[in-house]
């Protein structure tokens, strides 16, 4: 016997639609590394896992955030979609 547990929600009719857009719809999740970028750099660099600029460039692109920008660059105020622009939003958040 197939037992499949479905969720059940209730609103009122109003709301349904309103409701139904959270359901169907998918929701972008953005990146608020840039925030504490500074931070997390200096942890890597006592960790030695980022030794010089490649290994920092290495490591940004390996982050969410660093997917995140080509999907939504003005979000990160951004004009282009380059690793140069990447670089220099970077070093004005560190400021």
């Amino acid at each position: 016997m197939l037992n499949l547990n479905l969720p059940n929600v209730k609103s009122h009719a109003p709301k349904r639609e309103y409701y139904k857009k959270f359901l169907f719809e998918p929701f972008p999740c953005e990146s608020h590394l840039n925030h504490f970028l500074a931070d997390h750099l200096n942890s890597e660099v006592v960790a030695k896992t980022i030794q010089n600029k490649q290994d920092c460039v290495d490591w940004i692109t390996w982050t969410f955030m660093y997917r995140r920008l080509t999907q939504n660059p003005n979000y990160y105020n951004l004009q282009e979609v380059t690793l140069r622009s990447v670089i220099n939003v970077r070093s004005l958040a560190s400021t």
